[in-house]
């Protein structure tokens, strides 16, 4: 999921201004924009590894639905990929 996101930003970056793509790629708290498309990104990522672990992950375990759903959540949580406001594409 991480990669497909990633992937999405750096298409963004092609066709973003330079200023508001050189900032998501550089520096994303430079730019108030950049911080928020990154942000969204984060958090499109993270609802993505919820889908899928709720969905697929979790579809033959032995657990109520809102185990599953609070399984997926905290696996959503702690996995999303934080590290898209600190690194460089």
């Amino acid at each position: 999921m991480d990669f497909l996101v990633a992937l999405l930003l750096l298409l963004m970056c092609i066709f973003l201004p330079y200023e508001l793509s050189t900032a998501i790629q550089m520096d994303v708290f430079s730019h108030f924009g950049a911080f928020l498309i990154v942000t969204c990104a984060t958090a499109l990522t993270a609802g993505l590894i919820y889908l899928v672990n709720l969905k697929l992950s979790f579809k033959k375990l032995e657990a109520s639905v809102e185990q599953k759903k609070k399984m997926a959540l905290y696996m959503a949580v702690w996995t999303a990929p934080y590290l898209f406001c600190l690194l460089t594409i």
